[in-house]
């Protein structure tokens, strides 16, 4: 992208480490590894590849503007785990109309990343201006064969805004497997997808255009691909579209 200076993504500082911000109280300067001099930025957050083991927690009441997306993927039975800490409301992740990638975004995102959970976050992603599809919690998967382990649970995701002509691929917590990279490039025929999605006592609510919804698009078709993908528990209201949909899934519950 013309005018678009890439910065390679710092490497966290060790497996396993725990990471805390703050919009408030942080210092990007800080080391970030305790609750007393923690991170405050999501481009700090962003520009760092975390490593298997390593928690992102972020602090209760405090409210970040952007999107949210960490580099980086665990390892099975050694997840990175996004999460609150302290006392009060969810921490907030306002996309406030998320842009990039053209294709569909989200206020939180990983793409061609596994072995995430994601919880106890507020979400939203609203603007006036619409110029793509975007999602709440958003994970996109653009590699062929399925990403394992991403869990979302205890979310409160509300008013996303989205193309309501636009594909079943924005809403509120949105899985989606795709032919078409973060830049748009297309591989016809590619099949991506998921394994061991749990999606747990989140509520969603005032988005465009689906609730919760898995997606797989080859762009010669809709292979049922993904495995082991559960949604239970969660509330969802107000929604444009589907409330909840498990699509291109070859097993999997709705409870």
């Amino acid at each position: 992208m013309a005018g678009v200076l890439y910065v390679a993504p710092e490497p966290a500082h060790a497996a396993g480490t725990t990471y805390y911000v703050d919009s408030a109280g942080g210092n990007d300067t800080n080391p970030g590894t305790s609750a007393s001099a923690p991170w405050a930025t999501l481009a700090k957050v962003n520009g760092t590849t975390f490593q298997p083991g390593d928690k992102i927690l972020f602090k209760s009441g405090s409210v970040w503007t952007g999107q949210l997306w960490p580099k980086g993927s665990g390892a099975s039975g050694n997840p990175i785990v996004i999460d609150s800490y302290g006392t009060g409301a969810k921490p907030i992740m306002n996309g406030a109309g998320t842009s990039y990638p053209a294709n569909t975004s989200g206020a939180v995102m990983l793409y061609n990343q596994e072995y995430w959970e994601i919880n106890n976050l507020e979400v939203t992603n609203f603007s006036s201006s619409i110029v793509s599809s975007r999602a709440g919690i958003l994970v996109y998967n653009n590699q062929p064969g399925l990403k394992n382990h991403i869990y979302v649970r205890n979310c409160y995701v509300h008013d996303v805004n989205s193309d309501v002509n636009g594909n079943k691929n924005s809403g509120g917590i949105i899985f989606f497997g795709t032919h078409i990279d973060k830049d748009g490039k297309a591989t016809v025929g590619l099949q991506a997808g998921f394994n061991d999605v749990l999606v747990e006592n989140n509520h969603v609510a005032n988005v465009t255009k689906e609730g919760i919804r898995t997606k797989s698009d080859a762009g010669n078709g809709y292979p049922k691909i993904s495995t082991n993908v559960v949604f239970r528990g969660n509330f969802v209201e107000e929604v444009w579209g589907d409330g909840m949909v498990l699509a291109e899934v070859l097993s999997g519950a709705l409870a």
